[in-house]
């Protein structure tokens, strides 16, 4: 027989299995059940509108900083155009008051000028009436001038032959050197030339007026060779070719680096212009440097050019100084005039010669002050060339030479 205890727990499973076939057949369990997941569903519906709520108010508060931020740019922004407007209208003040402290400087050295024509206008008419020279600061010196007109004129003059036969020299020679300074006569500008060749001979002229018509006359007019000079574009409509004196452009570099600091391509311009004349300095092979060796530096000319143009491009030239930016744009343009002395051995890398030569005229000048007329100019300049063309050929026996002369 089936035990007692087996008998009792199935009849228990057997009412459990008929009371929840009873509860689903009548659907009380799935009322239960449904009661059970209404309570969840608006457990986690109440965590999601409380977490959207969150959300909201977050992006309410970001909102609110970034409008608040803008507000804080705006008034910087509007400070900063302020700041900007004064400070436009100071630099116009300070424009003005520039213009016209220009103005006034300059009609002060019109004003100048004509006093001091006035003086030596009067200055000569007492010469003439008492013989006495007054100099500028008022002292008085016995006249002795007279004798001075009278050997220039005549030293000139018994010269001519020698000065034309240097002349015709000069036009010979493979290179030239030419410049100009400025100088005065009777408070009026006016222009003295020099041309010189590396063998020594030179030549002064003296010109009324600068450009075409100061250079007329002078051998660099006829001249066919190369032609050493600074940067004059009028030097540029005569000879065969043209060197640049590269000792004006280190300086026109050191200018550039001095104003544009910010700047890399002056100093490296500059450093570079130093190194090829160094090398072109020590070069001593007949035939000229290394073909190798001036590719090289024509290509790292060209590569500082154009960080030079990105460098403009980027940051443009202010009003106030301009004359890196218009250098840069010269020595792309005369790129061939500035590299020339690399290669033709005989080309000089600068034009010291024509400026040591024009000192000598300037060291007279800064004597005499000014000169009475125009003719004393041309007269000193002939004495000036034949001395020099003395010097070239017997500098102990100056002296005995200019007395043959007057003998």
């Amino acid at each position: 027989m089936p035990d007692t205890y087996d008998h009792i727990t199935l009849m228990c499973r057997l009412k459990a299995a008929q009371r929840r076939n009873k509860e689903l057949e009548s659907g009380e369990r799935y009322i239960q059940l449904e009661e059970l997941h209404q309570k969840e569903y608006n457990v986690y519906e109440h965590k999601i509108e409380k977490l959207k709520k969150e959300l909201a108010d977050a992006h309410k508060e970001t909102i609110r900083v970034r409008n608040y931020w803008f507000q804080v740019l705006e008034d910087m922004l509007r400070e900063f155009e302020k700041a900007q407007k004064r400070s436009a209208q100071e630099l116009r003040k300070m424009e003005i008051r520039a213009l016209n402290a220009e103005k006034q400087r300059d009609d002060a050295l019109d004003k100048a000028a004509v006093f001091r024509h006035q003086f030596y206008e009067a200055a000569s008419r007492l010469e003439e009436e008492q013989g006495i020279s007054v100099r500028p600061d008022g002292w008085k010196t016995e006249y002795f001038q007279r004798h001075d007109k009278q050997t220039k004129p005549e030293f000139a003059l018994k010269t001519e032959p020698e000065r034309r036969s240097a002349y015709a020299d000069m036009l010979l020679s493979p290179v030239m050197h030419t410049d100009c300074t400025n100088a005065r006569e009777n408070g009026k500008s006016c222009q003295v030339y020099v041309c010189a060749t590396p063998d020594g001979k030179a030549l002064y002229f003296a010109r009324e007026k600068k450009g075409h018509e100061g250079v007329k006359g002078t051998v660099a007019e006829d001249y066919q060779g190369i032609l050493v000079h600074d940067h004059d574009i009028t030097f540029y409509n005569y000879g065969a070719d043209h060197q640049e004196c590269l000792a004006h452009v280190l300086r026109y570099l050191k200018a550039s680096i001095e104003n544009e600091p910010d700047r890399t391509w002056n100093k490296k311009m500059h450093a570079l212009v130093q190194e090829m004349v160094h090398f072109r300095n020590g070069c001593r092979q007949p035939h000229g440097p290394d073909p190798e060796i001036v590719s090289g530096f024509e290509k790292r000319y060209r590569e500082i050019l154009e960080t030079a143009r990105k460098e403009y491009e980027n940051i443009p030239a202010n009003d106030y100084y301009k004359d890196g930016y218009n250098l840069f744009l010269r020595m792309e343009k005369y790129m061939h005039n500035h590299l020339l002395f690399l290669h033709d051995i005989r080309v000089p890398a600068t034009n010291n010669e024509a400026e040591r030569l024009l000192r000598n005229y300037k060291r007279k000048q800064a004597q005499a002050v000014t000169f009475r007329s125009f003719e004393n100019i041309d007269y000193l300049c002939q004495c000036m060339s034949m001395l020099v063309l003395m010097r070239l050929e017997d500098p102990a026996n100056i002296y005995d030479r200019v007395s043959r002369i007057f003998g």
